[in-house]
């Protein structure tokens, strides 16, 4: 991963969902992530936030289940951003729970 990687990764849900957890963890360093929410017509442009604040990604398990914004719509691009990388990660995996809204 790389902060240039920002932007590059998004999905839509396909039906509206509330964000429950993120949890993440790399091979080696660290690497700072976030997501927001876009509107469709406009994926390219920064949207709002949706973790209280950035999650350090490293070589445990790193956890959060504090949302600004936990409420995704449908269909709507939900984008990675890639905030700061150290110590040369060769790969970041990130798991997101989220409950479908009824």
């Amino acid at each position: 991963p790389t902060t240039a990687e920002t932007n590059s990764v998004q999905w839509t849900w396909p039906v509206a969902v509330t964000l429950a957890r993120v949890w993440c963890s790399t091979d080696v360093g660290t690497a700072t992530i976030q997501f927001d929410e876009r509107a469709e017509a406009t994926p390219n442009t920064a949207g709002t936030n949706s973790m209280t604040a950035s999650l350090v990604c490293d070589a445990t398990s790193e956890a959060t289940t504090s949302f600004t914004d936990s409420a995704i719509a449908a269909d709507v691009p939900h984008n990675l951003q890639i905030t700061a990388v150290a110590s040369t990660p060769t790969v970041v995996r990130i798991h997101v729970r989220a409950n479908i809204t009824q």
